[in-house]
C-alpha cells in the first residue's frame, strides 16, 4: 500500500474535501463500491464506457473466462445492484472480478474535482471520473 496507493493518497491529501475512499480488492469494483454506498447512505451509478479496463480484458470476457471470485462476489452482493439494458453479460462479469491491484475508488465532490485532477497529474498518477453520487441506495451500472 505504501507503494502502490502513494500518489493518489498524496493527491488527495493536498486536496482534502473527499466524502469516501477505498481500495478496489477482492470485492471488486461493485463489491467495494456496493459496501461505500450502504455505509454512506447513497447510491453509485457507474457509466461503464468511463471505466478503464486493461487490455486484453474484453477478449477473456468474450471467451468467459473469470475466476470462481467473480461468481461469489456476484452471488453476494447481486441483490443490491442493478444494470441497464445493453450492459452485457460478460461486461456485468468484469465488474464482479475479485483481480484488481488496489486502485481507489474515491467519492470525490464535483468542486473539488479539477484540483483533484490536476494533483494526480502532477503526480503522474492516473484518474478517472467512472460515475457519480446520487439519491438512493445500491449501485446502477449504465452502459
Amino acid at each position: 500500500m505504501q507503494r502502490l496507493g502513494r500518489a493518489a493518497a498524496q493527491a488527495l491529501h493536498a486536496v482534502g474535501g473527499m466524502k469516501a475512499a477505498t481500495d478496489i480488492t477482492g470485492f471488486g469494483l461493485l463489491g467495494h463500491s456496493l459496501e461505500m454506498a450502504k455505509a454512506t447512505g447513497c447510491k453509485f451509478v457507474f457509466e461503464l464506457h468511463q471505466i478503464p479496463l486493461l487490455e486484453g480484458v474484453m477478449d477473456y470476457a468474450a471467451d468467459f473466462v473469470f475466476p470462481g471470485g467473480a461468481t461469489n462476489n456476484r452471488m453476494f452482493f447481486e441483490k443490491d445492484v442493478t444494470f441497464a439494458a445493453g450492459v452485457s453479460e460478460a461486461q456485468r462479469m468484469i465488474l464482479w472480478d475479485p483481480q484488481t491491484s488496489g486502485g481507489l475508488l474515491i467519492a470525490v465532490p464535483g468542486e473539488r474535482w479539477p484540483a483533484l485532477e490536476q494533483a494526480c497529474q502532477e503526480r503522474a498518477q492516473a484518474a478517472w471520473v467512472v460515475g457519480q453520487v446520487s439519491d438512493g441506495d445500491g449501485v446502477e451500472v449504465r452502459p
